[in-house]
């Protein structure tokens, strides 16, 4: 299948790693340090063409590893919350993190270690498969509110197949996936309801076809997914990292829902976001327009001052049905317009 990588693509990710270490050897010749390969490039378990390097430098002199590996070697600094040199080699991306052998992210670590001793040539095949289905469907990646890749690989190790993977995650959403190196940790916890469905969708559709999508999921089949289902698309421009701009985009759609709603009760809205080299959000508004005045009313069974404070404020009001009702103007008919303009200006 098209998803596993080839030959290729194991030797050239060897070699990246073969030089990387080479390198990292000449710039901290006195330092005492650990290097540890991670992610899916250390256990075998990425998809074709879709894969970089993470190495972790662990050491009490990670400030001066640090400091001199940016000197060294040819990269720039990844912003994030930990200290991370990016280079690229042969064309792969590298991330050298440091960490001081205390931080609590060296947990990390243990993952490809467990994993290295669990898996067999045909878990591992499972796990790319599961892989480039989310992947595919842009339900991937925890900096969009996706599944992890390390909640793919225990959900396959665990249940033996992407089918049974998919089942469990179909049969129970709200599963508590352990991590097995830190049991009180949810591998899910990334998962948003809207990646939630995502998944679902993927799942079931796989289920029922035995289809992995073979084109990569980008801006575009976002944007046509979207358009589709009879959402609105917006391009914002790209203002720092990929999850920070995928946090800023749903936080502004949901806040200017908010707001809508509070303003004309009788609208719906969903949102969702995506980001690649531009941030799309998408928004669907029910109804898309609406009339230019609303009826409010109060109980006729409301203490008279109340019956006489709505007839002050609405001195038209007439007595229907038990009820006092009044014809006021809307503030907003037009939602999606107004929408559109909030969450520009919010982003």
């Amino acid at each position: 299948m098209s998803f596993y990588p080839s030959r290729e693509d194991v030797e050239r990710v060897e070699r990246v790693k073969e030089t990387v270490k080479r390198e990292v050897e000449k710039c901290l010749k006195d330092i005492d340090y650990g290097l540890v390969f991670a992610g899916s490039t250390a256990l075998g378990t990425y998809v074709k063409g879709e894969y970089d390097v993470d190495v972790f430098i662990v050491s009490r002199q990670k400030d001066e590893a640090f400091s001199r590996v940016s000197k060294c070697i040819v990269g720039a600094v990844k912003k994030g919350e930990l200290d991370i040199w990016h280079t690229s080699i042969e064309g792969v991306d590298v991330d050298i993190v440091f960490l001081d052998p205390e931080h609590p992210k060296t947990q990390t670590l243990k993952h490809t270690e467990h994993y290295s001793k669990i898996l067999n040539d045909e878990l591992r095949r499972e796990i790319i498969k599961a892989k480039a289905l989310m992947k595919g469907r842009g339900c991937y990646g925890a900096e969009l509110g996706g599944i992890t890749g390390i909640a793919l690989t225990e959900l396959v190790s665990k249940h033996g197949s992407l089918d049974e993977a998919c089942r469990t995650l179909l049969k129970d959403k709200g599963i508590h996936l352990s991590d097995p190196t830190n049991p009180k940790r949810n591998l899910l916890a990334s998962v948003t309801p809207v990646r939630w469905r995502c998944i679902e969708d993927a799942c079931r559709e796989y289920l029922e076809t035995g289809v992995i999508p073979s084109e990569k999921y980008t801006e575009e089949t976002f944007k046509r997914e979207m358009e589709g289902k009879g959402f609105k698309t917006m391009q914002l421009e790209r203002k720092d990292d990929r999850a920070v701009d995928y946090a800023r985009a749903m936080s502004a759609c949901v806040r200017c829902g908010n707001e809508l709603k509070n303003i004309e009760k009788d609208v719906e809205y969903e949102c969702n976001a995506y980001v690649e080299s531009g941030t799309t959000v998408a928004y669907k508004i029910t109804p898309e327009e609406l009339t230019p005045t609303r009826k409010v009313k109060i109980p006729l069974t409301l203490p008279e001052k109340a019956i006489e404070e709505f007839r002050k404020h609405h001195p038209d009001a007439k007595e229907v049905n038990g009820y006092l009702e009044a014809e006021v103007p809307r503030k907003i008919v037009k939602p999606r317009e107004w929408m559109e303009k909030c969450v520009t200006s919010r982003f």
